[in-house]
């Protein structure tokens, strides 16, 4: 049971449409603590773009500035558990307003700590350096920090299509991260996969993208969290070959989806 006068809770939810890949939108409310758990079933029942209803919940005005999500979870990794609150600490006093740091639990990908989620664009972050001089901005990440840094986006489930997002990413940069991109992913055998990548700016065709990606090796994937280490692997993958074309679209073009208002 909440503490009476228990101050009321910020709940944040961001959703988009499946399989877009576009900045998340970004809803918040102000609530009583008895009545978190019946707002977050609202959110959850009213799925993407649906409306919610939750007496004494409070709609707070909208906000687009970047936030940053550090896995701070040290019950479930140490090294999250030490680097993480390192790296929160230090991002309280750079970020400023430009982007707000918040801690958060179980990002996963625990052997690339410190990780952090950045929102709206949806990025996924490892090894993230805690000196402001090395790290302008996550959501305007050049190409050098997204080569060494970014895990890909959450919006594609599969890995090689964030393999080759990525890698488009240390191209353009900005742009391409904020855009509407849809990924089609084709199956050729052998851990080897053909991805295209259309991208979509201001609701317009900006240029398609493709490339062969494939599981260069597997590594050992011990789980820090149990005694026994276990005997999982993980993939590493490699982009074979890239094709960038921005003035005819070399493959059928697929409708683009609606984004989320």
């Amino acid at each position: 049971m909440p503490r009476p006068g228990a101050a009321d809770v910020e709940v944040l939810a961001f959703d988009r449409p499946a399989g877009l890949a576009a900045p998340y939108r970004r809803r918040a409310w102000r609530v009583g603590p008895e009545q978190v758990v019946a707002l977050c079933r609202a959110v959850l029942d009213a799925g993407c773009l649906g409306s919610v209803d939750v007496d004494g919940a409070v709609l707070q005005p909208e906000e687009r500035r970047t936030e940053l999500f550090v896995c701070t979870h040290g019950v479930r990794d140490r090294c999250c558990g030490s680097l993480g609150t390192r790296l929160a600490t230090s991002m309280a006093g750079w970020a400023g307003g430009e982007a707000l740091a918040r801690r958060t639990s179980h990002l996963g990908g625990h052997k690339f700590a410190p990780t952090v989620l950045s929102m709206p664009d949806g990025y996924g972050w490892a090894h993230v350096p805690d000196e402001p001089s090395a790290w302008p901005s996550l959501g305007a990440a050049g190409a050098e920090v997204a080569a060494a840094h970014c895990r890909g986006t959450s919006a594609f489930d599969h890995p090689a299509a964030q393999v080759l997002d990525v890698e488009v990413f240390t191209l353009f940069g900005g742009v391409w991260a904020t855009s509407e991109r849809l990924a089609e992913v084709e199956d050729l055998g052998g851990d080897r996969y053909r991805v295209r990548i259309v991208c979509w700016v201001d609701g317009v065709w900006y240029l398609t993208a493709g490339g062969t990606v494939a599981v260069a090796r597997r590594v050992p994937q011990p789980d820090c969290a149990a005694e026994d280490p276990g005997t999982a692997t993980a993939p590493v993958w490699r982009l074979d070959d890239l094709a960038i074309e921005g003035d005819t679209a070399p493959w059928p073009m697929p409708e683009r989806p609606v984004p989320a208002q």
